[in-house]
């Protein structure tokens, strides 16, 4: 993978395809599979994952907090 190759890859389609894309590069990096040559290109396609994950975890944050109730009373043991 050159430096190159990173603008060229599209977008994931999905948040389970980036993280596991995410966790197999993580995994190359702990192993050291990831040649010095590549290692930029691999830590910015993992940013570049990372920043879809994360926008992808803020928008559903967003609409959880949009669909719960304003208060929620605690339950009491009768």
């Amino acid at each position: 993978m050159s430096t190159e190759d990173t603008c060229l890859l599209p977008q994931p389609t999905s948040y389970d395809t980036a993280f596991k894309e995410l966790e197999e590069l993580s995994a190359r990096a702990a192993k050291g599979d990831i040649s010095i040559d590549d290692l930029s290109t691999a830590i910015k396609r993992g940013n570049q994952l990372f920043a879809f994950l994360s926008s992808g975890i803020a928008k559903i944050k967003t609409e959880i907090d949009e669909h719960a109730p304003d208060t929620i009373s605690p339950s009491k043991p009768n």
